[in-house]
């Protein structure tokens, strides 16, 4: 594969990351239980069908012959499970900002966990960029009263998530694929034993922001001396307001919409996972902030999330960690070849299974 050609893939899988709150938008009016729920099932069957399409359920096979690696990956699966609940939760409660906030500080995080496990010794610049983050961090939680925990857990999970895929060192999909297989049944019997829900819950769903954009303009409609002015003006409203585009609850839309879960769930991994070898690790470090920058740009300019003083400091604090410590990997990697080049240099170990 030519550099330009795994370049457009890992940039494509890292713009379908940035782009997922959207999706998740789409089925606010389903609890981030039930969507979790659903992503685990359709994710299962999809990577199943997939993995059986392209006649490599060989690695499936492979990493289930090893009893320590299937351990791995079990711990793994709950790491996720934590990760990906988080997420879908903090983008449809009107917190995207914080899980940008939270995948710019993954790196910084994965630092960190390298040294305590891996005894990798930090260089100066690395040392400043943590620093910088914990600072950025600490302006924010004194800003708010309290620690920025989606953020910190969405860091934290997906750092030991990576970390945890490293040692088991099992194929990408093949090993989410067992992650998704241990999940699926306590997924189902989930979704099951729900009240009246089924496998599709969707109608069990809270209303969301769609149902409370309605009931407003209703309010303000018999509030108002002229019914037909409120009306139009609520209908004004709502066309404008994101909220009107989403699904209510039981909308036959959510239905179509759930089982792409999966779909969306596998396909930037497979871009990932057919890019990343062909790259520089440093390449691929710069690559992955595309991610939360356009979380970031969404949850500020398409969703009309705050963005204060304090969390500009704290963005600008880590931005200069990142910068920084960008910086110490190329530094470091152009180091090391001058120092040997091994004949086969083992692939970027960069595990993604990204919200």
């Amino acid at each position: 594969m030519t550099k330009p050609r795994a370049v457009t893939l890992m940039t494509l899988a890292y713009i379908l990351w940035g782009l997922l709150p959207m999706f998740w938008k789409l089925l606010q009016a389903v609890p981030a239980d039930r969507i979790i729920a659903h992503r685990i099932v359709w994710s299962f069957l999809f990577l199943l069908l997939l993995l059986a399409a392209t006649r490599r359920l060989s690695r499936v096979r492979e990493s289930l012959a090893d009893p320590r690696r299937v351990r791995l990956l079990v711990l793994a699966a709950l790491f996720i499970t934590v990760n990906w609940l988080t997420y879908v939760y903090a983008v449809n409660t009107g917190y995207i900002v914080e899980t940008s906030l939270g995948y710019y500080i993954n790196p910084l995080v994965s630092i960190a966990l390298g040294a305590i496990f891996y005894r990798e010794r930090f260089s100066p610049l690395q040392f400043v960029a943590i620093g910088l983050a914990a600072a950025g961090v600490a302006i924010l939680t004194i800003q708010a009263g309290s620690l920025p925990w989606i953020s910190l857990v969405l860091a934290f999970s997906f750092g030991v998530y990576g970390l945890i895929k490293k040692r088991a060192g099992a194929d990408p999909v093949a090993g989410l694929a067992i992650e998704t297989a241990v999940l699926s049944p306590f997924a189902l019997v989930f979704l099951l034993a729900a009240p009246a829900a089924g496998l599709l819950g969707a109608s069990l769903a809270a209303p969301g922001d769609g149902a409370s954009a309605t009931s407003a303009a209703a309010a303000a409609a018999s509030a108002a001396s002229s019914a037909a002015a409120a009306a139009a003006a609520a209908a004004s409203a709502a066309a404008a307001s994101p909220a009107a585009w989403f699904p209510p609850a039981g909308s036959p839309w959510l239905l179509a919409l759930l089982p792409l879960s999966g779909v969306l769930t596998a396909t930037p991994l497979l871009l990932f996972a057919g890019g990343t070898n062909h790259l520089d690790l440093s390449l691929v470090g710069f690559l992955q902030y595309i991610a939360p920058t356009l979380g970031l740009l969404l949850g500020v300019f398409a969703y009309g999330e705050r963005f204060t003083p304090a969390h500009a400091a704290c963005f600008g604090l880590i931005w200069s960690g990142l910068v920084l410590y960008s910086l110490s990997k190329v530094g470091l990697l152009n180091g090391a070849g001058k120092r040997a080049k091994p004949k086969n240099p083992p692939p970027p170990c960069l595990e993604s299974d990204n919200p």
